[in-house]
């Protein structure tokens, strides 16, 4: 529990607000009202959203702060006036690994095929020194129906029986559509994370189907262990997952081919000759 003692409670109003200073940003967490609630979930969600409110720019435009919307908004947590990009928060004392317990999985499948899903917001906190750890950034446009994964209903008898529930799977999320604001307790300069976000923009203008394939694709060769590949590897160890993941699509192999012409005309990959292709640096970061 928040303990009112701790000396890691700042009061925000004897603060200067760090965002005034650019490429400066506080990463402690602090809400002494989120002493009211004894649920630690409650506690958790109420000073990350505070420290959202504080501390954290839009990475979709050059506005250094974010709307919250009103408590019990569905879905969405904070807005952006100025683009009015809408993100979601989900805060965490423990590391995020390789999956995040989302919403119902019909509503947000629905939410997709609608181009009206959130940004996500995963925010890696330490709940001994109450600050920020990591914050990771997931464009909408990256959560495709690949990276959910639909859960077990709840069990006869439950409070909410019958009810579906989901899990977004960040390892289904290509490397680059996972773009850290702040990584091992050290924020990232905005300038950096504005120009990763801008580099994948363009996915949101596709259609859903096409969204949906470069994305698993991207993810693919992101996941390779070394740089240059060819066509042929990726046909070798990818052409039977994406058919899995592409059932109504007889020629994956075509498909492959088009969505490599792409990322190579978006900086990607660089198209070597005889078949031969490589990622390129800024779009290898690992995890």
């Amino acid at each position: 529990m928040l303990s009112p003692g701790s000396s890691s409670l700042v009061n925000t109003k004897d603060q200067v607000h760090s965002r005034i200073i650019p490429g400066m940003m506080n990463l402690d967490l602090s809400l002494p009202n989120a002493l009211k609630y004894r649920s630690r979930s409650q506690q958790a969600g109420t000073i990350s959203e505070s420290w959202i409110e504080r501390e954290m720019y839009c990475p979709s435009c050059p506005s250094n702060g974010l709307h919250r919307l009103p408590r019990g908004t569905r879905v969405v947590d904070f807005k952006c006036d100025r683009c009015e990009e809408q993100y979601q928060i989900k805060s965490t004392s423990k590391p995020v690994c390789n999956r995040v317990t989302d919403s119902e999985y019909y509503t947000m499948m629905k939410a997709i095929r609608s181009d009206s899903s959130p940004n996500l917001m995963l925010l890696h906190y330490s709940n001994e020194s109450w600050r920020i750890r990591n914050l990771l950034l997931i464009p909408r446009h990256l959560i495709v129906s690949s990276v959910i994964k639909k859960r077990k209903p709840l069990r006869p008898g439950a409070r909410r029986e019958g009810w579906t529930g989901c899990n977004i799977l960040l390892t289904n999320i290509p490397i680059s559509g996972r773009i850290f604001a702040v990584r091992d307790s050290v924020a990232r300069e905005p300038g950096a994370v504005r120009m990763e976000w801008e580099g994948l923009r363009f996915i949101g203008g596709l259609e859903s189907q096409s969204r949906r394939w470069l994305v698993d694709v991207l993810r693919c060769i992101q996941s390779m262990d070394r740089e240059r590949f060819t066509l042929q590897e990726v046909y070798t160890r990818f052409e039977e997952e994406l058919g899995v993941l592409h059932p109504h699509n007889r020629n994956v192999r075509p498909k492959i081919r088009q969505q490599l012409q792409v990322l190579r005309d978006k900086g990607f990959v660089t198209f070597v000759g005889r078949g031969i292709y490589e990622r390129t640096g800024r779009q290898t970061r690992s995890d």
